[in-house]
């Protein structure tokens, strides 16, 4: 088993990003927070997924891979239901980014994809595109959880303006 090559996640938007148990343990502790369980055992059942994929030399592995052998982890130790509501979430967070949409300037509607913002924004803040990633992660959030349909791409960089002075980022005006 070689602990020290890295493991690549491939994005749904095709990006590669570095494996990173932490995001995967998060995952698992909102679903144990949601069903009212604790959540101490989530970082163990992140790391037996790590285990798993270096001992099958599986360095990379897409993003829904990992959601699912996650989800088979914590059906392996009892916890269907736990596994149960993380898939419906993650299927109502897909319902909901297939509906929204951004308005453009020239006032076309295109899909919601958060790859752009992230890019954009990332080059706005001189951010990495891991960084720019998660901002644009906060934002999307902040839209799928009021159900927003349809947003100005003003109102979109604006949010994301607004979370990256939260994030404590924003010393200086973008470029």
């Amino acid at each position: 088993m070689n602990l020290t090559r890295m493991i690549e996640v491939q994005k749904c938007d095709g990006s590669m990003e570095a494996f990173d148990v932490a995001k995967l343990t998060g995952m698992l502790r909102k679903g144990m927070y949601r069903m009212g369980i604790p959540s101490h055992d989530a970082e163990d059942l992140g790391m037996a997924v790590e285990i798993y994929l270096r001992r099958t030399q599986q360095y990379v592995v897409t993003s829904s891979a990992v959601f699912e052998m996650g989800l088979k982890t914590l059906r392996h130790v009892a916890m269907d239901d736990v596994a149960e509501v993380l898939e419906l979430t993650r299927a109502l967070r897909a319902a909901r980014r297939r509906v929204l949409r951004v308005r453009q300037d020239d006032g076309r509607l295109i899909a919601w994809d958060k790859s752009w913002l992230a890019e954009l924004g990332g080059r706005m803040w001189c951010l990495s595109p891991n960084c720019a990633r998660i901002m644009a992660a906060d934002v999307e959030q902040r839209l799928l959880e009021v159900e927003t349909v349809e947003i100005s791409r003003y109102e979109v960089l604006e949010m994301f303006n607004r979370c990256v002075f939260e994030f404590g980022l924003a010393d200086a005006v973008p470029v």
